[in-house]
Order: structure tokens, then sequence, then C-alpha cells
């Protein structure tokens, strides 16, 4: 049984991703009508937010925004530990292995 710490944590990480949803979705919008965005203050951008989430994984590993997507390529090796935190960072963001590019996608 999960404490009401854990369970308090854990919604208010369900929270914050809903508003990263929202605030997604409201840029969606706004581009699809042709509107021009202006920066959200205050807020990180995806690439800041997965080298604060990887912590000490960031050493083995290279973040690399390109037009479509973040890749996180391994710089060697990552062991099943490593590779399985980063694989569940990666997917809190919608992303995936992809083992034909050998590292992590994150759509933008």
């Amino acid at each position: 049984m999960a404490s009401k710490d854990e369970v308090q944590k854990k919604m208010q990480e369900v929270v914050d991703q809903l508003r990263q949803v929202a605030a997604s979705l409201q840029d969606l919008a706004n581009l699809l009508s042709g509107e021009k965005t202006a920066p959200r203050a205050g807020k990180t951008t995806l690439t800041e937010q997965l080298k604060k989430e990887l912590g000490a994984n960031l050493k083995h590993v290279d973040v690399i925004l390109s037009q479509n997507d973040v890749q996180i390529r391994p710089k060697g090796f990552l062991g099943a530990e490593v590779f399985r935190s980063i694989a569940d960072i990666a997917r809190k963001q919608r992303g995936r292995w992809d083992s034909g590019r050998r590292c992590f996608i994150i759509p933008l």
C-alpha cells in the first residue's frame, strides 16, 4: 500500500503532466489557427527538462535537438538499470527506443 506522501507526490506529477498537455494543446490550436504564440515565461524547454530528469545519467548520453524530435543517444553500453531508467524518462515524454537509430526518440 502506498503511503499518503507517495500518493500526493504521484498526484502532483499527474497534475504537472496535465498542465504540460494543456499548454501543448493550446500551442497546437494556436498553430492550426495561424496565431502566433508567445514563449511561456517560466517554462523550461523539453531538452532542459530532460537534462534535469536524467540527472546523474546525463553523463551516459547525449541529448540532441533536431527539427522534429529530441534524441537521447547513449555514448556507450548503458547496462540494464541505466537503460530502464532512461527509458522511463523518455516514455513519460511520449518517447520510445528506436533500435535502427540506436537512440530514444521523443517527438516535439
